[in-house]
């Protein structure tokens, strides 16, 4: 259960992320 919500957050943190590089 661990696995999955680090993976969900990871990809919550990315997608900002890449929207900021992206502007």
């Amino acid at each position: 259960m661990l696995v999955p919500v680090s993976m969900t957050k990871g990809v919550i943190t990315s997608i900002p992320r890449q929207s900021i590089n992206s502007s």
